[in-house]
């Protein structure tokens, strides 16, 4: 399982990538502790009304990251919209190239996937495809966005699909259309007949143009928690 934060915001404050950086080195509703394989961030920021991107991952732990603050404080105090992810694969597919935000290109988005949870290989057409299965679900996703949904509808319907396999969906999902500029949206969802950890664990929290895992909101001190089940846009935050 691993840590997310989401973010649509006028003005992107570092404090909540450092909860989500101590989160990873030291959560206390995971039954391991932490989250030390990885992490990433895919981001779409303005400097003079222009959008630009930035997308960084790696196998070091977001704590260990001696890069970590350079990332942060390229965004920092900008307008920005993206998604941060924290892994732990339980070494399952150790490689960069399973480390969050995954990204595709379908039609004229480009598309950001970060996931939090299990989901059983019997849910998806290629079980034994070689990757993991947020990647799976990614790739449903994706597909659906290349047969024309719009990502909002792509997103939801492959969720809904996948509820009753999943131990939790929490995720969240990043999209760029040149013309309109860049969207995110996020899904809370546990599968308490599936779920390894505490209730609490699953739960996903709002602040203004924030949506973080729970373990966010013990660094925070801040956040109200989302209703569960539908995947929702965040809108721009004048914060």
């Amino acid at each position: 399982m691993c840590r997310l934060l989401a973010f649509n915001t006028e003005s992107f404050d570092p404090k909540f990538a450092e909860a989500l950086r101590k989160s990873a080195q030291s959560d206390p509703f995971f039954s391991l502790g932490s989250h030390a394989d990885g992490w990433g961030v895919a981001v779409y920021f303005q400097v003079d009304g222009e959008w630009r991107s930035l997308v960084y991952r790696t196998k070091v732990p977001i704590f260990r990251d001696p890069l970590f603050d350079s990332v942060i404080k390229t965004i920092q105090g900008r307008k920005a919209v993206g998604v941060m992810h924290v892994r732990q694969g339980r070494r399952f597919l150790y490689a960069l190239t399973n480390n969050h935000p995954y990204h595709a290109r379908a039609r004229n988005y480009d598309l950001f996937f970060v996931h939090n949870g299990s989901i059983m290989r019997k849910a998806f057409p290629q079980p034994m495809y070689p990757a993991t299965d947020s990647f799976l679900y990614f790739q449903g996703i994706v597909g659906l966005v290349e047969e024309g949904l719009p990502p909002l509808e792509a997103y939801s319907k492959v969720s809904v699909e996948l509820m009753q396999y999943a131990s939790s969906l929490n995720s969240a999902l990043l999209a760029y259309d040149e013309v309109y500029g860049p969207s995110v949206y996020y899904l809370s969802y546990h599968n308490r007949a599936r779920a390894r950890e505490v209730d609490e664990y699953y739960a996903v929290y709002r602040h203004e143009g924030y949506v973080f895992s729970s373990t966010l909101r013990l660094y925070l001190g801040l956040g109200e928690r989302v209703v569960e089940g539908t995947v929702t846009e965040i809108p721009p935050s004048k914060v």
